[in-house]
């Protein structure tokens, strides 16, 4: 009988130890529950951004260069012609364009075109004068390749460009102009004194100036004032300029010197 109950007690613990251990796995295997997490906000709208504006084609729908409208010396430039520089004569501008399409652009607005062997002559015809009334009958255009895939389009006005005068020539004019204005000037101051000397006042005087001086010459319009700083500014300008003893010598105050002794012969260089 004890055996009996012995081995019933041990089935009984061990029951019991089943239960607790299968309560322990259950809490275990159990998963905390979560709070809902709240919905994020939509995206604010990004502000849209302007569409970027649209360049006009260069071409047109048979391929063809197409006019911008605006001229230079009378000619029209093509659309996205870039202009590059100014030269003395005029603008220097650049399109992208092949040699073929470049003559019939200019040849369909009725100039005429001078093929060499790599560049083109480009002139005005009297159609494209009547268009342009303003624009220089001499006027040139020279189209020469590149760089790159386009041409170069330098523009020339057909005309001479006066070269400046040098600075010593200028002082050599303005000093002998100065000269003979003041010979006239004092041709004119001896014929007002004897007139003056002729038409004697009431009290049998010459008559006075308006600085009560008699006989005192009145001032001339055209004083050495202001043409003596021109002629002082031109005077530096020609004869106290800077050259490097490699580069040669500067006669210019030796030339001076001779036109002044030798007003009659001048110089010839």
């Amino acid at each position: 009988m004890c055996c009996i109950e012995a081995t019933s007690g041990a089935r009984a613990a061990r029951a019991v130890m089943l239960l607790v251990a299968f309560a322990l796995c259950g809490a275990c295997s159990r998963t905390p529950e979560v709070a809902p997490q709240a919905a994020a906000p939509p995206p604010a709208p990004s502000p849209t951004t302007p569409a970027a504006p649209e360049h006009p084609s260069r071409l047109d729908a048979f391929g063809n260069l197409r006019g911008s409208g605006e001229r230079v010396l009378g000619f029209e430039i093509p659309v996205g012609a870039e202009r590059r520089a100014e030269g003395v004569q005029g603008p220097v501008y650049y399109v992208e364009a092949n040699r073929e399409r470049l003559m019939r652009y200019f040849r369909s607005r009725g100039h005429s075109l001078l093929e060499r062997l790599s560049d083109l002559e480009i002139r005005h015809t009297g159609r494209t004068l009547r268009g342009s009334p303003d624009a220089p009958k001499e006027a040139v255009v020279r189209a020469t390749p590149g760089p790159g895939p386009g041409w170069t389009l330098s523009f020339d006005k057909g005309e001479p460009t006066p070269l400046a005068k040098p600075a010593l020539i200028e002082l050599i004019e303005a000093e002998r102009a100065f000269i003979a204005e003041g010979e006239d000037g004092e041709a004119e101051a001896a014929g007002g004194e004897a007139e003056a000397a002729a038409r004697p006042g009431t009290d049998g005087e010459p008559l006075e100036d308006h600085q009560g001086t008699p006989g005192a010459p009145v001032a001339h319009a055209h004083g050495a004032g202001a043409p003596a700083a021109d002629r002082a500014a031109l005077r530096r300008s020609a004869l106290e300029r800077h050259v490097a003893p490699e580069r040669g010598r500067d006669l210019s105050k030796r030339i001076y010197e001779y036109v002044k002794a030798h007003p009659d012969r001048g110089f010839l260089d």
